[in-house]
């Protein structure tokens, strides 16, 4: 970091400049103390981001890693993640955000009673 520059200015001076940008710099500076090597993290992760084929969302992808144990921006088991079917990462994203005991099951009956759309019966495309 050049004395006296902020996040924000490091991010722009490597043309970077999102609000994930920033939120990816805070995070990866946990753990890496060099600025070319936080950039090139950032960059490394939004390149991934925007040419990877996840079967979810990032959103849900971020929490099925963390589920795992990983940070919710390491990317290195997705494809393993990718291989969850709908069920069990709908299992795991309700687990990660402190739904236990069966709640999974329940909000899908939810969906059911609510909308008339059993999510069990969906026939899922698999990439």
């Amino acid at each position: 970091m050049m004395s006296g520059e902020n996040i924000f200015e490091i991010l722009e001076r490597n043309n970077l400049g999102t609000g994930l940008d920033y939120s990816l710099y805070e995070e990866f500076s946990k753990t890496t103390k060099e600025e070319k090597d936080i950039v090139d993290k950032i960059v490394e992760y939004n390149t991934y981001r925007e040419n990877s084929n996840n079967k979810y969302s990032e959103e849900i992808m971020k929490y099925l890693r963390q589920r795992e144990g990983l940070n919710k921006y390491d990317f290195s088991n997705d494809d393993e993640i990718n291989k969850m079917s709908p069920n069990e990462a709908f299992d795991n994203v309700v687990k990660w955000n402190g739904l236990l005991g069966g709640y999974s099951n329940t909000i899908k009956s939810w969906v059911k009673e609510i909308y008339g759309v059993d999510l069990d019966e969906i026939k899922w495309c698999i990439y």
